[in-house]
């Protein structure tokens, strides 16, 4: 699932202009979600509804957020880098000159 999340976050990003000091400081703080007694749901469904889906778009937000990191990052054995990923305005436009 990260493999298809992560790259859409990337995109979404890159469309917006790129990270910014506040989605950094965002993102660390997801580090008390992880790390907590809720990090678990990450990988057993919580019992409380949305609970996992939500942990699980904080880990999104966090790769794809430190994907713009020099090098980027690897995790669970993906690389995920920023710089690999054409924004999708671009995309958009590149389909919309071919039609």
């Amino acid at each position: 699932m990260l493999q298809l999340a992560v790259p859409l976050r990337i995109m979404s990003i890159q469309d917006r202009g790129g990270v910014t000091a506040a989605d950094f400081a965002r993102v660390a703080a997801y580090n008390e979600d992880f790390a907590g007694e809720q990090g678990v749901y990450l990988l057993f469904r919580a019992p409380q509804e949305g609970v996992t889906a939500q942990l699980f778009n904080k880990l999104c937000d966090a790769v794809a957020v430190m994907a713009f990191l020099p090098g980027g990052i690897t995790i669970f054995g993906d690389q995920y880098q920023a710089t690999s990923y054409i924004p999708l305005t671009a995309q958009d436009a590149a389909l919309e000159t071919e039609a």
